[in-house]
């Protein structure tokens, strides 16, 4: 509302909205819980109003305290991600030119360079056995098209021998499939990808298994439906759309198929984050 972006936390019925960094003047965004769910990784601008100022990594405890700068590549550091036991983390930064995967340790220290291509490299998650990352890409550069993509990796390895073999292709077509999430076992994979609908092309809520390689959409391309993720229990999903003007949050029950609006406020609500267990 204020010209930047903050981090909030809210109840699943809605109430109980908190700003985590309003006593701040940078651009909060990206939120990205610990697996014990006490910390929230997070990108942060300092100064979002002035050129050539650009974002880094920070955490933060989950009431908003303890707030302190992880990494620094000199570059727009963004989408940072935990490993699943809690000791790294994997975030974007262009700060070799085009967007590539990075590796901090969570404790601090310097990052590894995980990915080089010509493509951009973004929101990656881990997988829940902590041994593969996916990602989407950006085809030569484009926004236009993006395609779904997974690395094994082993972060106890020196920099160079992280990542093992070749990024495996999961999705290959024209459309933009991007902001993944993996759900509890490691089998499906969230998305959001471009559907063809009467008027345009919205953006729907798609689930990939990786077993079966079946696509099954979730919503109805009616908005952009970005930023999906599983509930903890794998039983709903919460993303952002403007459907309805704004972009602003919603919970979809997979169970009852109820889909509920969580927010409806002035601005954008965007890439929800749940809260483990």
């Amino acid at each position: 509302e204020d010209g930047d972006f903050d981090i909030f936390l809210i109840d699943i019925d809605g109430s109980n909205q908190t700003n985590l960094t309003a006593n701040d003047t940078a651009s909060d965004f990206d939120p990205a819980w610990a697996p014990d769910g006490t910390r929230l990784a997070y990108a942060s601008n300092p100064d979002p109003g002035e050129e050539g100022t650009v974002s880094s990594i920070w955490v933060m405890n989950a009431d908003g305290s303890g707030a302190e700068q992880l990494v620094d590549t000199g570059g727009s550091d963004a989408d940072p991600a935990w490993s699943p036991d809690g000791n790294w983390l994997v975030f974007t930064s262009d700060a070799e030119g085009t967007f590539d995967l990075y590796l901090a340790p969570a404790g601090g220290g310097a990052p590894c360079r995980l990915t080089d291509f010509p493509t951009n490299e973004l929101t990656p998650r881990w997988s829940p056995d902590g041994g593969r990352i996916g990602y989407h890409a950006r085809q030569g550069g484009s926004r236009d098209t993006s395609e779904l993509y997974i690395i094994e990796v082993d972060p106890s390895l020196p920099c160079a021998e992280v990542v093992a073999g070749r990024p495996l292709q999961l999705t290959d077509n024209d459309r933009r499939d991007e902001w993944l999430d993996w759900d509890d076992d490691g089998t499906r994979l969230l998305f959001s990808s471009t559907v063809p609908v009467e008027e345009g092309d919205g953006h729907a809520v798609v689930v990939l298994n990786l077993i079966t390689n079946a696509l099954t959409a979730l919503t109805d391309a009616s908005g952009r439906d970005d930023d999906p993720v599983w509930s903890p229990d794998g039983t709903r999903i919460a993303f952002d759309s403007d459907r309805d003007g704004d972009f602003d949050l919603y919970i979809l029950d997979l169970v009852s198929g109820q889909l509920t609006q969580l927010t409806n406020a002035p601005g954008a609500q965007v890439v929800p984050a749940w809260q483990p267990r």
